[in-house]
């Protein structure tokens, strides 16, 4: 299961937590993985003996694979459990909490006792036999129905698990559906938890999707300001403020530009958002000002 551009995400993780404040609106990937590696070696340079210094000289040299992606095994026992793999060390070297949402139910005993021993390519090769021997395995029949029940990877044990041991203010990192994304659970908001957006077509239509509940079947957007979302038509003077909010909010930096408005009536935004994909949104802003587009991308994309 991979997933790329996986520095996108520690580098938002970390930012929204202000334990590194970016300076610039854009970075290609080689500055970005220089930056966390800094990052990386600051914070564990007390800590390091000789094992573990060799131990940091590997993880670095896991910062240039994430460009191509990280293999991710899920195990289906517990929303922070995971086949332990170098990967895995990563995220905790950064000290950020890594979760996925596929956990069986502890109240089905039948279908926890088969799945929860099992990791999801241990699942997956287990339904190839119930293929080929569909009569042989009861178990491995269960396997492949929970399997193509929970394709979206998330179960409503799973979600009250997670929000069961996320802490309150402390961003932290899912995995789902072979993509990381940033997880928040607001301390003033009880039985929600979040989840940055990054569905390149929901950005490219509304200006202000930044949040989604996490639920197995429909969620719902927020803003910012974690207030359920009502798509709206922003006029520039609305989005310059808005931008300089949630600058405030979060520490990032976000740049508002005005283009020569007299010669060809266009304002350009570069609203850089903290999600997961790099992306150019487009969305008319006055209907009667055909060409006045605003335009924005991510942070760290």
């Amino acid at each position: 299961m991979y997933q790329v551009k996986n520095s996108v995400t520690l580098g938002n993780t970390l930012s929204i937590r202000r334990s590194i404040i970016f300076s610039k609106t854009s970075y290609s990937f080689e500055d970005l993985t220089s930056i966390l590696g800094e990052f990386l070696v600051n914070l564990l340079e007390n800590e390091l003996d000789e094992n573990r210094k060799r131990n940091l000289s590997d993880t670095l040299g896991l910062l240039s694979k994430l460009e191509d992606g990280l293999d991710m095994n899920v195990r289906f026992s517990s929303c922070d459990s995971f086949e332990f793999t170098e990967n895995v060390l990563l995220f905790e070297s950064f000290k950020i909490k890594l979760y996925h949402g596929w956990v069986c139910d502890r109240n089905d005993e039948e279908i926890f006792q088969i799945l929860s021993p099992l990791t999801y390519n241990e699942a997956i090769i287990r339904t190839f036999d119930c293929d080929s021997q569909p009569n042989e395995n009861i178990s491995n029949s269960i396997i492949k129905s929970f399997i193509e029940q929970t394709s979206s990877q998330l179960t409503e044990y799973g979600i009250h698990s997670i929000k069961n041991v996320v802490e309150p203010g402390a961003p932290c990192i899912l995995f789902r559906n072979n993509h990381f994304s940033v997880l928040y659970k607001h301390p003033d908001i009880k039985d929600n938890i979040f989840a940055l957006v990054t569905d390149i077509d929901l950005c490219e239509t509304y200006c202000g999707v930044v949040w989604e509940n996490l639920e197995v079947k429909e969620a719902s957007f927020y803003n910012y300001r974690f207030e359920l979302f009502t798509p709206e038509q922003i006029d520039p003077n609305t989005l310059h403020n808005l931008l300089n909010d949630i600058n405030a909010i979060f520490g990032q930096v976000y740049n508002h530009e005005a283009l020569d408005h007299e010669n060809n009536h266009k304002l350009q935004n570069n609203h850089e958002l903290q999600n997961n994909h790099e992306y150019l949104g487009q969305k008319i802003i006055d209907d009667k000002k055909v060409n006045e587009k605003k335009k924005k991308s991510c942070l760290i994309q």
